[in-house]
């Protein structure tokens, strides 16, 4: 199967698409994260050090406990009862998400690929922006990068190691799944077939010997590219695509 992932990430997208047998290790009945268990599995690091910077094997010997909290995670919410999932959106108010999260978790239980991706690229959106939100409280220049933001000092100090380590190996590191980014680059879809960046799409070669043209030119006409770049990548346009990916949008405006 052709991929353009590295064999060390398409390897690790394959081990989390398993089952694991423990099911109820990590997530109470009612829907808590048990914070102390995760702050453990991170008990070997210091809270200043970068994660990104850690050895190999360190990541390699966390799959199986990360593993096991996503498991965790999918089998409480699938099985939870009408009570525990309103209070759930109870605790989910201070995103100003609330409506966007309930549909995530109706994707979740309607369990189609396409509605579970779906769920993917708006959740991880606005963890980035409620986060974003967060740190406003302290600084207006907030990181443009959900890496940097999860670095920030005052996010630590506010959420605690157990959330800011797991959410940096989900979400804040090219070392390990960094799943916010296989979905809105496009890794992720149904079909697995070969799936490329923005700018390659719109690069005027394939090749990095610049010796095959881009045949969107000829597809599109040169006029529309350049209409597509002034909307996507441009970086003084209005580079839609990063504005939803990262939660700069705001639909209730």
């Amino acid at each position: 199967m052709e991929t353009f992932l590295s064999k060390e990430i398409y390897s690790l997208v394959q081990y989390f698409g398993t089952e694991t047998s423990d099911t109820t290790k990590y997530i109470t009945d009612d829907l808590f994260i048990n914070w102390d268990l995760v702050e453990a599995v991170f008990c070997d690091i210091s809270d200043n050090c970068i994660i990104h910077e850690q050895p190999e094997d360190w990541f390699n010997n966390k799959k199986s406990s990360i593993h096991d909290i996503i498991n965790a995670a999918t089998y409480r919410l699938l099985n939870a009862t009408d009570v525990n999932v309103s209070q759930l959106w109870q605790r989910c108010c201070w995103t100003n998400r609330t409506k966007d999260i309930v549909t995530c978790y109706e994707c979740l239980l309607e369990n189609e690929q396409c509605r579970l991706l779906e769920a993917l690229l708006v959740l991880t959106s606005v963890i980035e922006r409620s986060l974003g939100d967060v740190y406003r409280i302290h600084n207006n220049n907030i990181p443009f990068l959900l890496r940097d933001l999860l670095e920030t000092e005052y996010l630590y100090s506010i959420l605690g190691k157990g959330v800011i380590r797991l959410m940096q190996m989900l979400l804040g590191t090219p070392r390990f799944l960094n799943i916010r980014n296989l979905a809105w680059h496009g890794f992720l879809t149904i079909d697995r077939e070969k799936y490329t960046t923005l700018d390659d799409i719109f690069a005027p070669y394939i090749d990095k010997s610049n010796e095959q043209i881009n045949r969107m030119y000829e597809f599109l006409g040169a006029a529309a590219v350049e209409l597509y770049e002034d909307l996507f990548s441009h970086l003084a346009g209005p580079r839609i695509r990063d504005k939803i990916s990262h939660g700069e949008n705001n639909e209730s405006k």
